[in-house]
């Protein structure tokens, strides 16, 4: 309500037609609930990307009543759009088959020549809490109810509590206070933050898991695969594409 009333707020999108005429701008891209909407009524071409399925997205990233709502809203918002990619086959037909948005496919992709398939041990050095003997098993997303990393947590407690093997969380959001609680008391489960080299953690990694409910196309699986780890992925359709 504060950002509704804020004359900042009721004046940006006429600042952005503003700016796009006055620098002549030929092409606006847009990514995201607010700019997808602010970019609704400007003359110049506009394409958005679209890397999620919002009633997926929403009601897991607030609550459900809130989230439905911006969900509906959103794809309202994306229906009016002329020029739409998605980052999956799998979005494609979700978009078409649900709700009759035509879009095209720009798959995610990822830089090959960063990951190595090779394992290489010595690098436990940069993580010294990590036992250099285990089995490293790995999860690196968005700490957010979508990833369903709680599942993950609880799984491992089961099985591996006291085993030869180490599950690092690489990651932060909402979930972190949460998921560290879930984690107690256990010894061989570390939550590692945002890493900045991330190439680092797959080479120290014997296996990726994701539990994800819904993705666009996942980043952290291309990579995980490029380095040649084990992937265990939930059984959703943008997991099935990558395979």
């Amino acid at each position: 309500l504060n950002l509704v009333k804020s004359k900042v707020w009721n004046r940006t999108p006429q600042l952005i037609k503003n700016f796009t005429e006055s620098y002549n701008i030929d092409l606006i891209h847009s990514f995201g609930f607010w700019t997808d909407l602010f970019s609704l009524n400007l003359k110049k071409p506009v394409l958005i990307s679209v890397r999620n399925y919002p009633p997926q997205e929403y009601p897991q990233l607030y609550n459900k009543f809130i989230g439905n709502v911006l969900a509906f809203l959103h794809l309202k918002i994306i229906k009016k759009h002329k020029n739409i990619i998605v980052c999956s086959n799998s979005l494609k037909n979700i978009f078409h088959f649900k709700h009759k948005i035509l879009t095209k496919v720009i798959q995610n992709g990822i830089d090959i020549n960063l990951y190595d398939s090779k394992k290489n041990k010595n690098l436990f050095k940069k993580f010294p809490m990590i036992p250099k003997n285990k089995k490293v098993i790995v999860s690196i997303s968005r700490l957010i109810k979508r990833k369903n990393i709680g599942l993950l947590i609880k799984v491992f407690k089961k099985y591996f509590y006291n085993s030869n093997y180490i599950l690092l969380i690489v990651g932060s959001g909402p979930e972190n206070k949460k998921l560290k609680e879930l984690s107690f008391p256990s010894k061989n489960i570390f939550f590692l933050g945002n890493i900045n080299n991330i190439q680092k953690v797959y080479q120290v990694a014997d296996y990726f898991v994701s539990a994800s409910y819904s993705e666009g196309l996942p980043n952290s699986v291309l990579e995980a695969m490029s380095s040649g780890i084990t992937c265990i992925l939930s059984d959703i359709p943008m997991h099935r594409e990558l395979y």
